[in-house]
Protein backbone atom coordinates (compact mmCIF):
# COMPACT_ATOMS: atom_id res chain seq x y z
CA UNK A 1 0.00 0.00 0.00
CA UNK A 2 1.01 3.42 -1.00
CA UNK A 3 1.27 5.97 1.39
CA UNK A 4 1.23 9.71 1.62
CA UNK A 5 2.63 11.79 4.57
CA UNK A 6 0.33 15.15 5.54
CA UNK A 7 2.11 17.53 7.09
CA UNK A 8 -0.04 18.94 10.22
CA UNK A 9 0.21 23.11 10.35
CA UNK A 10 0.17 23.71 14.40
CA UNK A 11 -0.12 28.30 13.65
CA UNK A 12 -2.97 28.49 11.07
CA UNK A 13 -1.25 26.62 8.44
CA UNK A 14 1.95 29.64 9.47
CA UNK A 15 4.81 27.02 10.19
CA UNK A 16 4.94 23.68 8.65
CA UNK A 17 6.05 20.73 11.81
CA UNK A 18 7.43 17.96 11.40
CA UNK A 19 4.58 16.29 12.83
CA UNK A 20 2.84 13.64 10.31
CA UNK A 21 -0.10 11.83 9.67
CA UNK A 22 0.15 8.99 7.81
CA UNK A 23 -2.61 8.52 4.95
CA UNK A 24 -2.79 5.49 2.62
CA UNK A 25 -3.33 6.76 -0.91
CA UNK A 26 -6.90 5.83 -1.27
CA UNK A 27 -7.17 8.49 1.23
CA UNK A 28 -4.73 11.18 -0.55
CA UNK A 29 -6.88 12.80 -3.02
CA UNK A 30 -7.64 15.81 -3.67
CA UNK A 31 -7.28 18.02 -0.31
CA UNK A 32 -4.04 16.40 0.07
CA UNK A 33 -2.42 17.56 -3.20
CA UNK A 34 -4.16 21.15 -2.67
CA UNK A 35 -2.75 21.73 0.54
CA UNK A 36 0.27 20.21 -0.50
CA UNK A 37 0.18 22.95 -4.09
CA UNK A 38 -0.64 25.80 -1.47
CA UNK A 39 2.81 24.70 0.56
CA UNK A 40 4.54 24.61 -2.38
CA UNK A 41 3.68 28.06 -3.60
CA UNK A 42 4.57 29.29 -0.26
CA UNK A 43 7.88 28.03 -0.35
CA UNK A 44 8.97 28.85 -3.91
CA UNK A 45 8.12 31.93 -3.81
CA UNK A 46 11.57 33.32 -3.13
CA UNK A 47 13.03 32.16 -6.04
CA UNK A 48 10.45 34.40 -8.10
CA UNK A 49 12.05 37.00 -6.45
CA UNK A 50 14.98 36.30 -7.33
CA UNK A 51 13.89 36.07 -10.76
CA UNK A 52 12.18 38.66 -11.16
CA UNK A 53 15.90 40.56 -9.72
CA UNK A 54 18.07 38.91 -12.32
CA UNK A 55 15.65 39.59 -15.32
CA UNK A 56 15.94 41.47 -16.79
CA UNK A 57 18.61 43.55 -15.85
CA UNK A 58 21.34 40.68 -15.01
CA UNK A 59 20.43 38.40 -17.43
CA UNK A 60 23.47 38.30 -19.45
CA UNK A 61 25.65 38.79 -16.11
CA UNK A 62 28.26 36.51 -14.51
CA UNK A 63 27.87 34.79 -11.52
CA UNK A 64 30.14 35.58 -8.54
CA UNK A 65 31.37 38.92 -9.78
CA UNK A 66 30.04 42.36 -7.93
CA UNK A 67 28.35 44.97 -9.63
CA UNK A 68 27.81 48.17 -8.09
CA UNK A 69 25.63 50.60 -7.88
CA UNK A 70 27.00 53.89 -7.87
CA UNK A 71 24.58 56.13 -6.59
CA UNK A 72 21.97 55.96 -3.75
CA UNK A 73 18.10 54.68 -5.26
CA UNK A 74 15.76 56.95 -6.97
CA UNK A 75 12.33 56.97 -8.22
CA UNK A 76 13.88 55.03 -11.38
CA UNK A 77 15.07 51.97 -9.92
CA UNK A 78 12.61 49.34 -9.79
CA UNK A 79 15.21 46.41 -9.47
CA UNK A 80 13.28 45.60 -6.28
CA UNK A 81 10.42 46.62 -3.82
CA UNK A 82 10.67 48.96 -0.77
CA UNK A 83 14.91 49.89 -1.41
CA UNK A 84 16.50 52.09 1.23
CA UNK A 85 17.65 55.70 -0.04
CA UNK A 86 20.32 55.44 3.33
CA UNK A 87 22.93 52.73 1.35
CA UNK A 88 24.52 51.98 -1.43
CA UNK A 89 24.67 48.90 -2.83
CA UNK A 90 26.72 46.26 -4.92
CA UNK A 91 24.98 42.91 -5.63
CA UNK A 92 26.73 39.25 -6.96
CA UNK A 93 24.75 36.03 -7.55
CA UNK A 94 26.24 32.79 -5.99
CA UNK A 95 27.25 29.91 -7.75
CA UNK A 96 29.10 27.57 -5.47
CA UNK A 97 28.30 24.48 -7.03
CA UNK A 98 32.40 23.68 -7.69
CA UNK A 99 33.86 26.27 -6.25
CA UNK A 100 34.60 28.59 -3.14
CA UNK A 101 34.88 32.22 -2.97
CA UNK A 102 37.47 34.78 -1.49
CA UNK A 103 35.87 37.33 -0.20
CA UNK A 104 38.33 40.66 0.08
CA UNK A 105 36.92 43.75 2.28
CA UNK A 106 38.36 46.88 3.13
CA UNK A 107 39.37 49.06 5.75
CA UNK A 108 35.65 51.17 6.83
CA UNK A 109 37.07 53.37 9.80
CA UNK A 110 33.90 54.13 11.66
CA UNK A 111 31.76 53.88 8.73
CA UNK A 112 28.62 51.56 8.63
CA UNK A 113 28.47 48.99 6.12
CA UNK A 114 27.30 45.02 5.87
CA UNK A 115 28.19 42.43 3.80
CA UNK A 116 24.80 39.74 3.77
CA UNK A 117 25.23 36.13 2.30
CA UNK A 118 21.66 35.16 1.39
CA UNK A 119 20.68 31.01 0.22
CA UNK A 120 18.81 31.07 -2.93
CA UNK A 121 15.46 31.54 -0.47
CA UNK A 122 17.00 34.83 0.65
CA UNK A 123 17.99 33.60 4.23
CA UNK A 124 20.30 36.07 5.34
CA UNK A 125 22.48 33.26 6.79
CA UNK A 126 25.86 34.95 7.21
CA UNK A 127 26.82 38.64 8.09
CA UNK A 128 30.22 40.69 8.32
CA UNK A 129 30.17 44.45 8.48
CA UNK A 130 30.31 46.98 11.37
CA UNK A 131 27.83 45.57 13.87
CA UNK A 132 29.36 42.16 13.94
CA UNK A 133 33.28 44.29 14.49
CA UNK A 134 34.08 42.29 11.09
CA UNK A 135 37.79 43.80 10.59
CA UNK A 136 39.05 44.42 7.03
CA UNK A 137 41.09 41.65 5.48
CA UNK A 138 40.13 38.47 3.32
CA UNK A 139 36.68 36.04 3.93
CA UNK A 140 36.00 32.57 2.73
CA UNK A 141 32.61 31.43 1.72
CA UNK A 142 31.98 28.18 1.17
CA UNK A 143 29.10 25.37 0.57
CA UNK A 144 28.41 23.54 3.35
CA UNK A 145 24.80 22.15 3.72
CA UNK A 146 25.67 21.26 7.26
CA UNK A 147 27.17 24.34 9.15
CA UNK A 148 25.98 27.34 7.53
CA UNK A 149 26.57 30.50 9.07
CA UNK A 150 29.93 32.54 9.74
CA UNK A 151 32.70 30.06 11.59
CA UNK A 152 35.47 31.86 13.25
CA UNK A 153 37.14 28.39 14.60
CA UNK A 154 39.48 26.13 12.72
CA UNK A 155 40.37 28.57 10.36
CA UNK A 156 43.20 28.17 8.11
CA UNK A 157 45.06 30.04 5.36
CA UNK A 158 44.75 33.55 7.23
CA UNK A 159 41.17 34.15 6.41
CA UNK A 160 39.19 36.21 9.03
CA UNK A 161 35.91 33.47 8.60
CA UNK A 162 34.30 30.99 6.88
CA UNK A 163 31.31 32.23 5.38
CA UNK A 164 29.14 28.69 4.67
CA UNK A 165 25.90 29.04 3.27
CA UNK A 166 23.75 25.49 2.72
CA UNK A 167 22.80 25.96 -0.70
CA UNK A 168 25.06 26.15 -3.81
CA UNK A 169 22.97 28.91 -5.53
CA UNK A 170 22.60 33.02 -3.99
CA UNK A 171 22.62 35.99 -3.70
CA UNK A 172 25.02 38.85 -1.28
CA UNK A 173 23.91 42.46 -1.21
CA UNK A 174 26.81 44.63 0.09
CA UNK A 175 25.92 48.04 1.37
CA UNK A 176 27.50 50.97 2.80
CA UNK A 177 26.24 53.97 4.34
CA UNK A 178 25.98 57.08 2.31
CA UNK A 179 26.89 60.28 4.48
CA UNK A 180 24.78 63.67 4.51
CA UNK A 181 26.23 65.84 1.52
CA UNK A 182 26.73 64.53 -2.36
CA UNK A 183 30.87 64.91 -2.03
CA UNK A 184 30.35 61.31 0.36
CA UNK A 185 29.08 59.17 -2.46
CA UNK A 186 33.42 59.87 -4.13
CA UNK A 187 34.70 58.16 -1.06
CA UNK A 188 31.65 55.45 -0.99
CA UNK A 189 32.63 54.13 -4.51
CA UNK A 190 36.15 53.98 -3.49
CA UNK A 191 35.29 51.50 -0.99
CA UNK A 192 32.92 49.63 -3.16
CA UNK A 193 36.25 49.21 -5.45
CA UNK A 194 37.78 47.52 -2.41
CA UNK A 195 35.52 44.85 -2.15
CA UNK A 196 36.72 41.55 -3.76
CA UNK A 197 35.83 38.33 -4.76
CA UNK A 198 38.12 35.65 -6.69
CA UNK A 199 36.61 31.94 -7.72
CA UNK A 200 38.83 28.92 -6.04
CA UNK A 201 38.09 26.16 -7.89
CA UNK A 202 37.90 23.16 -5.31
CA UNK A 203 38.95 20.37 -7.44
CA UNK A 204 35.86 17.89 -5.92
CA UNK A 205 32.77 17.09 -7.60
CA UNK A 206 30.27 19.55 -8.53
CA UNK A 207 27.48 19.49 -6.35
CA UNK A 208 24.57 21.48 -8.95
CA UNK A 209 24.61 22.62 -12.18
CA UNK A 210 26.63 25.41 -13.08
CA UNK A 211 24.30 28.48 -12.50
CA UNK A 212 23.36 30.54 -15.77
CA UNK A 213 21.21 33.90 -15.22
CA UNK A 214 19.91 33.68 -18.29
CA UNK A 215 17.92 30.69 -17.72
CA UNK A 216 15.41 33.33 -15.96
CA UNK A 217 14.72 34.37 -19.73
CA UNK A 218 12.98 31.60 -20.64
CA UNK A 219 9.09 32.05 -21.42
CA UNK A 220 8.13 29.28 -18.41
CA UNK A 221 10.29 31.31 -15.77
CA UNK A 222 8.76 34.92 -16.85
CA UNK A 223 5.38 36.17 -15.39
CA UNK A 224 3.25 37.33 -18.67
CA UNK A 225 -0.67 37.82 -17.62
CA UNK A 226 -2.53 36.02 -20.59
CA UNK A 227 0.42 33.18 -21.00
CA UNK A 228 1.69 32.22 -17.41
CA UNK A 229 -0.31 32.76 -14.07
CA UNK A 230 2.21 33.89 -10.90
CA UNK A 231 1.39 31.26 -9.27
CA UNK A 232 2.89 28.67 -12.70
CA UNK A 233 6.54 30.29 -12.98
CA UNK A 234 6.46 29.94 -8.79
CA UNK A 235 6.49 26.14 -8.98
CA UNK A 236 8.05 25.71 -12.29
CA UNK A 237 11.48 27.31 -10.71
CA UNK A 238 10.79 25.58 -7.83
CA UNK A 239 10.76 22.19 -9.78
CA UNK A 240 13.89 23.76 -11.44
CA UNK A 241 15.89 24.79 -8.65
CA UNK A 242 14.95 23.13 -5.38
CA UNK A 243 16.27 19.96 -5.86
CA UNK A 244 19.62 21.77 -5.20
CA UNK A 245 18.77 24.10 -3.21
CA UNK A 246 17.34 22.61 0.19
CA UNK A 247 16.33 23.81 3.16
CA UNK A 248 18.70 25.16 5.92
CA UNK A 249 16.47 23.56 8.68
CA UNK A 250 18.08 19.79 8.28
CA UNK A 251 15.02 17.85 9.83
CA UNK A 252 12.49 20.09 7.08
CA UNK A 253 14.58 18.43 4.12
CA UNK A 254 12.34 15.07 3.50
CA UNK A 255 9.18 16.64 4.44
CA UNK A 256 9.78 19.70 2.27
CA UNK A 257 10.60 17.45 -0.62
CA UNK A 258 7.78 14.83 0.04
CA UNK A 259 5.34 17.43 -0.04
CA UNK A 260 6.72 19.20 -3.09
CA UNK A 261 6.29 15.89 -4.74
CA UNK A 262 2.46 15.98 -3.52
CA UNK A 263 2.34 19.37 -4.84
CA UNK A 264 3.49 17.86 -8.89
CA UNK A 265 7.17 18.53 -8.59
CA UNK A 266 9.37 15.84 -9.47
CA UNK A 267 12.90 16.38 -8.31
CA UNK A 268 14.36 13.50 -10.79
CA UNK A 269 13.31 15.45 -13.75
CA UNK A 270 12.88 19.04 -12.47
CA UNK A 271 9.40 19.54 -13.53
CA UNK A 272 6.08 20.60 -12.11
CA UNK A 273 2.94 18.50 -13.31
CA UNK A 274 -0.26 20.24 -11.85
CA UNK A 275 -2.28 17.06 -9.60
CA UNK A 276 -5.56 16.56 -11.35
CA UNK A 277 -8.68 18.35 -9.73
CA UNK A 278 -6.05 21.31 -7.84
CA UNK A 279 -6.83 25.03 -8.23
CA UNK A 280 -3.75 27.08 -8.70
CA UNK A 281 -5.99 30.03 -7.71
CA UNK A 282 -7.34 28.33 -4.60
CA UNK A 283 -3.52 27.33 -3.59
CA UNK A 284 -2.66 31.02 -3.95
CA UNK A 285 -5.44 32.57 -1.83
CA UNK A 286 -4.58 29.35 1.35
CA UNK A 287 -1.02 30.88 1.00
CA UNK A 288 -2.57 34.58 1.28
CA UNK A 289 -4.55 33.50 3.94
CA UNK A 290 -2.21 32.11 5.96
CA UNK A 291 0.36 35.27 5.66
CA UNK A 292 -2.67 37.09 7.06
CA UNK A 293 -2.69 34.68 9.77
CA UNK A 294 1.12 35.40 10.85
CA UNK A 295 -0.04 38.89 11.50
CA UNK A 296 -2.08 38.11 14.60
CA UNK A 297 0.27 35.17 15.43
CA UNK A 298 1.11 35.73 18.94
CA UNK A 299 4.98 35.59 19.47
CA UNK A 300 5.41 36.06 15.88
CA UNK A 301 5.05 39.87 15.69
CA UNK A 302 5.83 43.00 18.66
CA UNK A 303 3.33 45.31 19.34
CA UNK A 304 5.36 48.68 19.48
CA UNK A 305 2.57 50.93 20.66
CA UNK A 306 0.02 53.01 18.82
CA UNK A 307 -0.38 50.84 15.27
CA UNK A 308 3.80 50.31 15.05
CA UNK A 309 4.50 46.68 15.06
CA UNK A 310 7.72 44.71 14.19
CA UNK A 311 8.43 40.99 13.17
CA UNK A 312 10.16 39.36 16.14
CA UNK A 313 13.96 37.71 15.19
CA UNK A 314 13.25 34.46 14.37
CA UNK A 315 11.30 35.36 11.91
CA UNK A 316 13.08 38.09 10.18
CA UNK A 317 15.93 37.56 7.69
CA UNK A 318 17.04 34.22 8.47
CA UNK A 319 13.37 32.85 8.92
CA UNK A 320 14.15 28.68 9.50
CA UNK A 321 11.22 26.49 9.61
CA UNK A 322 8.79 29.85 8.91
CA UNK A 323 7.79 29.66 5.07
CA UNK A 324 4.88 31.91 5.58
CA UNK A 325 7.05 34.46 7.15
CA UNK A 326 9.70 34.31 4.33
CA UNK A 327 6.85 34.22 1.80
CA UNK A 328 5.54 37.07 3.18
CA UNK A 329 8.93 38.76 3.32
CA UNK A 330 9.73 37.97 -0.03
CA UNK A 331 6.62 39.46 -1.67
CA UNK A 332 7.06 42.85 0.58
CA UNK A 333 10.58 43.63 1.28
CA UNK A 334 13.22 41.17 -0.62
CA UNK A 335 16.94 40.60 0.90
CA UNK A 336 15.84 41.52 4.83
CA UNK A 337 18.35 41.64 7.19
CA UNK A 338 18.65 39.76 10.40
CA UNK A 339 17.55 41.96 13.51
CA UNK A 340 21.18 42.08 14.68
CA UNK A 341 21.60 44.33 11.95
CA UNK A 342 18.43 45.91 11.47
CA UNK A 343 14.65 46.67 12.96
CA UNK A 344 12.35 47.19 10.16
CA UNK A 345 8.61 48.80 12.78
CA UNK A 346 5.87 49.05 10.15
CA UNK A 347 2.48 50.99 10.54
CA UNK A 348 -0.50 51.50 8.02
CA UNK A 349 -0.55 51.88 4.75
CA UNK A 350 -2.07 55.39 3.76
CA UNK A 351 -4.43 56.69 1.10
CA UNK A 352 -4.27 60.28 0.70
CA UNK A 353 -6.00 63.25 -0.88
CA UNK A 354 -4.05 66.33 -2.54
CA UNK A 355 -5.44 68.37 0.18
CA UNK A 356 -4.14 65.82 3.11
CA UNK A 357 -0.71 64.54 5.24
CA UNK A 358 0.71 62.36 7.39
CA UNK A 359 1.73 63.50 10.01
CA UNK A 360 4.42 61.70 12.04
CA UNK A 361 5.00 62.99 16.23
CA UNK A 362 8.37 61.59 17.51
CA UNK A 363 8.42 62.23 21.15
CA UNK A 364 12.43 62.15 21.42
CA UNK A 365 15.30 60.99 18.98
CA UNK A 366 15.97 56.94 18.80
CA UNK A 367 18.46 55.47 20.41
CA UNK A 368 20.82 54.05 18.23
CA UNK A 369 23.96 52.12 18.96
CA UNK A 370 26.90 53.69 17.90
CA UNK A 371 27.76 53.06 13.77
CA UNK A 372 23.81 52.33 13.55
CA UNK A 373 21.80 54.91 11.68
CA UNK A 374 17.79 55.76 11.33
CA UNK A 375 15.80 56.61 8.39
CA UNK A 376 11.82 57.06 7.58
CA UNK A 377 11.46 56.41 3.56
CA UNK A 378 8.15 57.06 1.74
CA UNK A 379 7.09 54.62 -1.22
CA UNK A 380 4.08 54.74 -3.87
CA UNK A 381 1.63 52.08 -4.48
CA UNK A 382 3.89 50.09 -6.07
CA UNK A 383 6.74 49.68 -3.30
CA UNK A 384 9.15 52.16 -4.95
CA UNK A 385 10.26 55.70 -4.10
CA UNK A 386 8.26 58.37 -5.16
CA UNK A 387 9.33 61.12 -7.68
CA UNK A 388 9.80 64.50 -6.56
CA UNK A 389 11.03 67.58 -7.01
CA UNK A 390 13.24 67.61 -4.01
CA UNK A 391 14.60 64.02 -5.14
CA UNK A 392 14.50 63.19 -1.53
CA UNK A 393 13.36 59.60 -0.36
CA UNK A 394 14.05 59.34 3.11
CA UNK A 395 14.51 61.49 6.63
CA UNK A 396 16.39 60.55 9.50
CA UNK A 397 19.34 61.58 11.73
CA UNK A 398 21.71 62.16 8.59
CA UNK A 399 19.12 64.65 7.45
CA UNK A 400 18.91 68.44 8.16
CA UNK A 401 15.58 67.98 10.39
CA UNK A 402 15.04 70.49 12.72
CA UNK A 403 13.01 70.76 16.40
CA UNK A 404 9.99 72.74 16.22
CA UNK A 405 11.62 76.19 17.18
CA UNK A 406 14.32 75.37 14.07
CA UNK A 407 16.60 74.16 15.85
CA UNK A 408 19.18 71.55 14.24
CA UNK A 409 18.18 67.58 14.85
CA UNK A 410 22.17 67.41 14.88
CA UNK A 411 22.53 69.20 17.74
CA UNK A 412 24.36 66.50 20.01
CA UNK A 413 23.00 68.13 23.38
CA UNK A 414 19.56 68.89 22.29
CA UNK A 415 16.53 66.47 22.61
CA UNK A 416 12.36 66.08 22.28
CA UNK A 417 9.47 66.48 20.10
CA UNK A 418 9.85 66.71 16.19
CA UNK A 419 7.60 66.17 13.25
CA UNK A 420 7.75 65.02 9.67
CA UNK A 421 5.43 64.94 7.34
CA UNK A 422 4.26 63.12 3.87
CA UNK A 423 2.76 65.14 1.76
CA UNK A 424 1.83 65.34 -2.26
CA UNK A 425 4.95 66.83 -4.07
CA UNK A 426 3.19 69.51 -6.05
CA UNK A 427 1.63 70.66 -2.34
CA UNK A 428 4.75 71.79 -0.97
CA UNK A 429 4.54 72.66 3.20
CA UNK A 430 5.72 76.42 4.05
CA UNK A 431 9.44 76.55 4.34
CA UNK A 432 9.61 76.04 8.14
CA UNK A 433 8.89 72.52 7.20
CA UNK A 434 10.81 72.07 4.25
CA UNK A 435 13.32 70.22 5.83
CA UNK A 436 11.41 67.80 7.89
CA UNK A 437 8.28 66.84 4.89
CA UNK A 438 8.83 64.05 2.37
CA UNK A 439 6.97 64.23 -1.01
CA UNK A 440 4.23 61.64 -1.68
CA UNK A 441 3.17 61.55 -5.25
CA UNK A 442 1.37 64.32 -7.01
CA UNK A 443 -2.25 64.99 -6.08
CA UNK A 444 -1.88 61.88 -2.94
CA UNK A 445 -2.73 58.34 -3.39
CA UNK A 446 -1.09 55.14 -1.98
CA UNK A 447 1.64 55.51 0.26
CA UNK A 448 3.48 53.16 1.95
CA UNK A 449 6.35 53.70 4.31
CA UNK A 450 9.22 51.94 6.30
CA UNK A 451 11.31 52.77 9.24
CA UNK A 452 14.27 51.61 9.57
CA UNK A 453 16.77 51.48 12.51
CA UNK A 454 20.65 50.08 12.17
CA UNK A 455 22.23 48.91 15.25
CA UNK A 456 19.22 49.68 17.17
CA UNK A 457 19.45 49.59 20.94
CA UNK A 458 16.74 47.10 23.13
CA UNK A 459 14.75 50.66 24.17
CA UNK A 460 13.40 50.47 20.54
CA UNK A 461 11.36 47.06 20.92
CA UNK A 462 11.09 46.67 24.62
CA UNK A 463 8.99 49.77 25.27
CA UNK A 464 11.36 52.22 26.37
CA UNK A 465 10.96 54.00 23.84
CA UNK A 466 7.64 55.88 22.68
CA UNK A 467 7.31 55.06 18.91
CA UNK A 468 5.43 58.29 16.78
CA UNK A 469 1.94 59.18 16.90
CA UNK A 470 0.86 58.94 12.68
CA UNK A 471 -1.89 60.45 12.15
CA UNK A 472 -3.84 62.32 8.22
CA UNK A 473 -4.52 65.84 8.84
CA UNK A 474 -5.34 68.71 6.56
CA UNK A 475 -2.09 69.43 4.04
CA UNK A 476 0.35 72.24 5.56
CA UNK A 477 0.14 75.23 2.99
CA UNK A 478 2.22 78.26 3.09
Amino acid sequence: MKIHLVFVSLLSAVVYTQQVVIVPESQCRTSCHQNALAFAYTYGFPLYSFAKYVNPRYLNNETNSLYHSRKLAGADDTGFVRPNADTVYSVAFLDLSENDIEIQVPDFGERYWVWPFYDMYANDLANIGSITNSSAGKYLLRFDSENPGVVTEGLKGGYKAYLNLPTPYGITLPRILVEAGTDDIVAVNKLQDGFGMAVLPRFSPPVAPALNLSMFSRPEFVYTPGDNTLAEVVLRLTAELAPYNEPYVKQDRSWVRQTLLEAGIHYENNSFVQPPDTNLTTAVATANASNEALQITPGLTLRLGGNWTCRASRVLGAFGSFYTARYSTASRGYLALTSEQVTYPVNNDFVIGKDQAVLFTFSRKPEINKGGFWSLTVYNGEQYLVKNDLNRYALGDRSNLTFPDGTSYNEEDVDGPFNIIIQANDVPPPSNWTSNWLPAPDGGGEVKITLRFYGATDAMTNGDWEYPEVSVVNAIRG
